[in-house]
């Protein structure tokens, strides 16, 4: 089901990057970050415990539930306003809520399909203001995110069996070995915690898996560079 529909995908939970030079942009992107992440909670949680069950009788648990539907409401209100976001919220809600009355998951995957859509607007923004704002420097966070961003690329290219791949497949490439290069050399101004050396591992994995052509692989292995990234904090 996850590489049919390309649900299978994790999302990342979106983290404004800090730039002396860009305040402006940077506190509008904050304030699209914490908007967004209310949207990513449920794809991540409610549609991972559902659409990626193997179980015949999916089930959500409640507190789950309860916070995505929240969470939902909340980001309707939140500035600023995003209408296609805030529509594709607003049908995942009402899916997630006949899901938890009659099991029948169909509408639920459909509206989790629009909703990944509107968060990769978005994200997409954040990401290009993020690498914008970091490129100028050419330190470790800037090659850290851009191999995530053309890592995310690559691999939905993939999923869909796009004409695109071997463009996308090239562009990471060259994010992958700029990273491992970084990783070499050192970054003095920025200081980082949490598992970045397997991040880089599993940037290095993706491309043995995308010279094979395992799509299964290759999204597996995406996911769990998300994972990496989203446990990875920097400190300037």
């Amino acid at each position: 089901m996850r590489l049919a529909s390309g649900a299978g995908l994790a999302l990342l939970l979106v983290g404004a990057c800090r730039a002396a030079d860009a305040q402006g942009t940077e506190a509008s992107d904050e304030a699209l970050t914490g908007k967004l992440n209310l949207y990513v909670y449920c794809v991540n949680q409610v549609s991972r415990q559902v659409l990626e069950s193997v179980v015949d009788a999916p089930t959500v648990t409640d507190p789950i539930a309860e916070r995505c539907l929240s969470n939902l409401e909340k980001g309707a209100g939140t500035r600023p306003p995003l209408v296609a976001l805030e529509q594709a919220g607003t049908a995942y809600a009402r899916a997630l809520v006949a899901f938890r009355k009659d099991g029948g998951h169909g509408a639920l995957e459909a509206a989790d399909t629009a909703l990944r859509h509107a968060i990769d607007e978005v994200q997409h923004t954040l990401d290009e203001h993020a690498l914008a704002r970091l490129e100028q420097g050419g330190g470790l966070e800037f090659h850290t995110r851009r191999v995530v961003a053309r890592a995310e690329a690559m691999v939905k290219a993939f999923v869909a069996g796009d004409a695109s791949i071997p463009r996308v497949m090239g562009e990471f490439l060259a994010a992958a070995r700029a990273l491992d290069i970084a990783l070499a050399n050192g970054d003095p101004e920025t200081a980082v915690s949490g598992p970045i050396s397997l991040l880089a591992s599993s940037a290095r994995n993706l491309i043995r898996h995308a010279n094979s052509g395992s799509v299964p692989a290759l999204v597996e292995e995406y996911n769990r560079m998300v994972g990496y990234w989203n446990m990875l904090t920097w400190r300037r």
